[in-house]
């Protein structure tokens, strides 16, 4: 088990090099899955808006893995060795998402130029909103986030080759669950679906846009993922083998 300082560097040196080398393909992602559409929200222009917000990743991911190993370490030999990597998996991305929730809200709404800046985004959401609309999401964000979590592999090839793999098909799978995150995340305080929440979202969604729909940006998202996966857990586990040597 990484020591809490290289499960602090390395997780968040994976998150931000995710991060940095993919906003683009986020940004498309983000803009394809807006209500007002890819064209009207930016298309391919400023497919960079709001990177400056990835700087967060490091914290964000690192506490992930903080909380994750601590985890993992506390129920070894407790539980079943199986429940363990998705166990920890949730409860990491329960303290994850405290740092990642607020920062993508504001690079969403970034990305799809309903601010110029993450600093207008963040002064006008308090403005309107208060504390609680850093949140929109957070729990969808959570349950999203957990079905793609739990992956338990033993050396840097095997990790990133299968974090790849299992990213690429998790964020497939997932894409309604993001397609609503996203919508709820861009969507005003008095909208719809912060006040009626995410199930009521794909009600809505199906009934009066259809299936389709909540597969809007599978593509970038898969690829996004699937590439993430393989940087990510890369870079992690060659980060941790550099610092124990």
């Amino acid at each position: 088990m990484p020591n809490f300082f290289q499960a602090l560097f390395s997780g968040g040196l994976a998150g931000l090099s995710v991060e940095l080398a993919l906003y683009p393909l986020d940004t498309i992602k983000t803009r394809v899955q807006c209500e007002s559409g890819f064209k009207q929200s930016g298309g391919f222009k400023g497919v960079y808006s709001g990177v400056s917000a990835t700087v967060a990743a490091f914290p964000s991911t690192s506490l992930f893995f903080i909380t994750y190993e601590t985890t993992k370490h506390v129920l070894e030999h407790r539980i079943n060795e199986f429940l363990i990597p998705v166990i920890a998996g949730c409860i990491g991305e329960l303290s994850a998402c405290l740092i990642r929730v607020p920062i993508d809200i504001l690079k969403q709404r970034t990305q799809v130029g309903m601010s110029p800046n993450n600093l207008s985004v963040l002064k006008t959401l308090i403005r309107h909103e208060g504390i609680s609309g850093l949140y929109a999401g957070y729990l969808s964000t959570i349950f999203r986030e957990s079905l793609d979590n739990g992956i338990n592999l033993r050396n840097t090839e095997r990790y990133a080759l299968y974090g790849s793999i299992a990213g690429g098909l998790s964020a497939f799978v997932t894409t309604p669950f993001d397609v609503i995150k996203t919508r709820i995340m861009l969507s005003s305080k008095d909208s719809y679906l912060r006040k009626k929440g995410a199930i009521f979202g794909f009600k809505h969604v199906l009934r009066h846009e259809g299936l389709a729909i909540l597969f809007k940006g599978a593509l970038p998202r898969t690829c996004w993922i699937s590439l993430g996966g393989f940087i990510f857990f890369g870079v992690y586990e060659s980060s941790n083998a550099l610092l124990r040597s």
